[in-house]
């Protein structure tokens, strides 16, 4: 019977209105609201920032919008390295994820432009990969690598 009294003490602890003065402040710390997309998310979907005075410390945007941000950033250096979004071999014009950065000469190769836009590449280090690329279509990308 003690235990059963306990346990409804806490639940009129934790649902009393004078005990919640608003949601967040309620919340435990290991959530966080991100600054870029304003939702309350898991610590763990927030990429770190180091620590300070011992405490763990995390970046203001979670990695979503991180990596949205990230993404739109290297694709406007792409769009204006090539002067635009649009293939080289058939004049398509689209959406950036329709296309490919294709190597004129693999053997030149230093990295995918891909794997560039998952690490932390510099702009002179993707731009000096662009210079041995020309931008296509996902259609004439794969004519180009296709074998019969």
């Amino acid at each position: 019977m003690p235990i059963i009294f306990y346990f409804l003490f806490f639940l009129w602890e934790i649902c009393s209105p004078t005990q919640q003065p608003s949601t967040l402040s309620r919340m435990p710390s290991k959530y966080k609201e991100c600054k870029t997309c304003r939702a309350t998310k898991s610590l763990s979907d927030f990429n770190t920032n180091g620590r300070y005075k011992g405490k763990q410390k995390y970046k203001p945007a979670c990695k979503v919008c991180e990596n949205m941000e990230k993404r739109a950033r290297h694709n406007g250096w792409i769009s204006n390295y090539f002067g635009g979004i649009v293939c080289k071999d058939c004049g398509f014009e689209g959406h950036p994820v329709q296309y490919d950065c294709h190597h004129v000469k693999p053997e030149n190769k230093s990295f995918n432009i891909s794997e560039a836009m998952s690490s932390n590449c510099s702009k002179e280090k993707l731009v000096t990969e662009l210079e041995k690329c020309v931008l296509l279509c996902s259609n004439c990308h794969r004519l180009r690598h296709a074998t019969y």
